[in-house]
């Protein structure tokens, strides 16, 4: 993975928690912060391994 590749994906990671994060205090005025990571941190490496599959099929077709 290229540095861009490492960068994007700690973004987005922050970003979904943060943003979790927040939704959620609006949403029932309490900081969940172990779930919203739990999630953040599920929906990241799902996001990795789908990347990561698509790339394998792309190089198994050429």
């Amino acid at each position: 993975m290229t540095k861009f590749g490492k960068f994007f994906f700690i973004t987005f990671f922050i970003t979904l928690l943060t943003f979790t994060t927040f939704w959620d205090y609006f949403k029932n005025d309490s900081w969940a912060l172990l779930e919203n990571s739990f999630y953040s941190l599920c929906v990241t490496i799902f996001l990795f391994m789908a990347i990561l599959l698509r790339r394998r099929k792309k190089s198994a077709d050429n």
